[in-house]
């Protein structure tokens, strides 16, 4: 049933049908930026009449994509892309949808939604809506100008494709409340990012595989927004200003450091699971 709106608006929120994706790829272009190549990505890759949206008048002019992974071995849902159009917001839109994806998720017996605030501000609005903090990462900056860097032989790096990401990646991960990914996920990490120097890697001592993450280069600046494994993140700065040509680099791996990400519990089948997790890979 629509709902009507305080100013006298009917609204209709629902899953999307393939009819609605140029509109939805209208409101992801205005709010976020995103080029057409990222939107045939996300839709070739993603895509599967899940995303919910709000429809008024005919027009879609609100859309939140739910992508279903897994916290460890559990079902939950990733909430992407939640976007209003300019005009429409304010009213309180993005509330009943993600009511709405509440529900749904209730109704599968999954364990939780999560998403990623990309404000303080929203960190709060979310929190009103029933979401906490439980995804934790670790950050580290390491500068050319006074880093010293040392001759490396000890280890190597190769580049891998991201099914032998998906592959090694379970071994790399330690944290039982880790986000595991699909491998159509991975390919939409690589395929984003083609554009840029980077990839899928692997770092061997000999033949032994003791680390694996990705990277991309921009502006001579290294961003590594995964790196799993049995050496430190400085081990790993000094390898990649050895091999490549960067003045900045930037790891993240799991760890307490900061925030990243919020989830909403499905208290309906059990209680919040306790301690926090880790979650990397959000499309940015």
């Amino acid at each position: 049933m629509p709902t009507k709106l305080k100013n006298k608006f009917f609204v209709k929120i629902r899953f999307s049908t393939p009819y609605d994706i140029p509109q939805i790829r209208h409101i992801m272009s205005v709010v976020f930026g995103d080029t057409s190549l990222y939107l045939d990505l996300l839709f070739n890759l993603k895509y599967d009449n899940n995303v919910v949206v709000c429809e008024i008048d005919g027009e879609v002019v609100a859309s939140a994509f739910l992508l279903s992974t897994h916290i460890g071995e559990q079902p939950c849902t990733y909430v992407y892309g939640c976007a209003t159009l300019p005009p429409f917001r304010g009213k309180g839109i993005m509330k009943m949808i993600l009511e709405y994806a509440d529900k749904h998720i209730c109704n599968l017996r999954q364990r939780g939604l999560f998403l990623v605030p990309a404000t303080e501000d929203l960190s709060h609005y979310y929190k009103s809506l029933g979401y906490d903090h439980f995804f934790y990462h670790s950050e580290y900056h390491f500068e050319l100008f006074d880093f010293k860097v040392c001759l490396e032989k000890r280890y190597s790096i190769e580049i891998i494709d991201h099914l032998e990401y998906y592959e090694f990646r379970p071994h790399f991960i330690s944290d039982q409340h880790a986000i595991m990914w699909e491998p159509a996920h991975y390919e939409l990490v690589i395929k984003e990012y083609a554009r840029t120097k980077g990839g899928f890697f692997k770092i061997l001592e000999g033949v032994t595989v003791v680390g694996i993450g990705f990277y991309y280069i921009m502006n001579y600046k290294t961003w590594i927004p995964e790196f799993l494994g049995n050496i430190y993140p400085a081990q790993v700065a000094n390898l990649f200003f050895n091999k490549i040509e960067t003045n900045y680099i930037n790891i993240i791996t799991p760890g307490k450091g900061s925030s990243f990400g919020m989830v909403k519990w499905n208290t309906e089948i059990d209680q919040p699971l306790q301690g926090s997790g880790y979650f990397a890979f959000a499309l940015d």
